[in-house]
């Protein structure tokens, strides 16, 4: 069932690799929803609420892994794009020798 549910709804495999709670480490699932500051992660024992804030996660996308920051990515989801987009505006200026401290 719980492979199922992750094929049908075609959601990342993710892992906790550091956190500030021990509890949290190891937990492993897939993202079932998202707010600025929680993963809520679905595992073969259930569903799991971890914060962001502290916490390391590794994400695998279609075999290649990448860990991200948790801190970094305490954003809204629906305001993350805006983000995205300043920042690499930002570095765009940057390259273009554009930018200016």
């Amino acid at each position: 069932m719980y492979e199922e549910y992750a094929a049908e709804y075609m959601m990342r495999d993710i892992s906790v690799i550091r956190s500030t709670n021990p509890l949290n480490l190891k937990v492993h699932g897939y993202v079932v929803d998202e707010t600025k500051n929680v993963f809520v992660i679905m595992t073969k024992n259930g569903r799991k609420v971890i914060p962001k804030k502290g916490s390391v996660f590794r994400i695998n996308l279609d075999g290649t892994c990448f860990d991200i920051n948790g801190d970094v990515i305490s954003i809204r989801p629906e305001d993350r794009v805006k983000e995205l987009r300043r920042i690499i505006k930002r570095l765009k200026g940057e390259y273009n020798g554009k930018h200016r401290n």
